[in-house]
């Protein structure tokens, strides 16, 4: 029983040597994703909270790692860096928070640049189709054959007996054009809304329990910060006159 228990606890520095490793791997691929930083673009800002959010286990294991171990055996150094990564775990748990609101603020602002850009471009080519039917009215038999066969499809060819019913015809086919695109972009700003909404609730509730988490790794670790940080002095021996 004496032989297991030495293996367990020899091992605990090895778990702590992890968690440094760990934390200094979190530092660098997070610094990864914030650069080339493209601050006040909110889709940069969104998809960076979103890998953030995605690699918060790392650091989550790195920090419960490091705190392993017994204090009387933590020389000084180790117990001021210690200390200092307590209080880090607070500015993390902070930086989480603050990227809830941020997360929900870049989420409303790309819905709104999603809706803004597809109603645009809906409305060009609709602008283009009521162009087209102004022609219409007054275009000559050539130029309505020509319009004809540029409308025309496999599987619904434009068939007329004189050039009123293709005029006719044309404008039909112009106008289900008008339905189409308009039915297009209410399905495509849809579909877009819908992945927005999803990944941003993911990300969102993901730093937000992040937060949390760290939180409480910075309350559970008080006892930490309460470590002296200097040797101790050792008393001199008294002397008898």
């Amino acid at each position: 029983m004496v032989q297991k228990t030495t293996k367990s606890n020899s091992a605990i520095p090895i778990l702590r040597y992890i968690g440094y490793g760990l934390l200094v791997f979190s530092a660098i691929d997070i610094a990864t994703i914030l650069y080339p930083p493209q601050f006040t673009n909110p889709s940069w800002e969104l998809q960076t909270i979103g890998g953030i959010v995605e690699r918060v286990p790392v650091p989550l294991i790195g920090f419960g790692f490091v705190f392993l171990g017994e204090p009387s055996q933590w020389k000084i150094p180790e117990r001021v860096l210690l200390n200092l990564t307590s209080f880090l775990s607070l500015v993390v748990a902070a930086l989480f928070l603050f990227l809830v609101p941020l997360g929900i603020v870049n989420t409303i602002r790309i819905n709104n640049e999603n809706t803004e850009t597809i109603t645009t471009q809906s409305e060009q080519q609709i602008e283009q189709i009521e162009q087209l039917k102004s022609l219409v009215g007054d275009a000559n038999p050539q130029n309505l054959a020509q319009l004809a066969q540029r409308l025309n499809s496999q599987e619904n060819p434009i068939e007329a007996n004189n050039p009123e019913e293709l005029r006719s015809e044309i404008r039909s086919r112009l106008e289900q054009q008008q339905d189409q695109i308009q039915q297009q972009a209410e399905n495509t700003q849809s579909q877009r809304r819908r992945n927005l909404l999803e990944n941003a609730a993911k990300w969102i509730t993901g730093a937000l329990l992040s937060c949390v988490l760290f939180a409480i790794i910075f309350l559970q670790t008080a006892w930490v910060r309460k470590l002296p940080l200097k040797k101790k002095k050792q008393e001199q021996p008294k002397t008898t006159m």
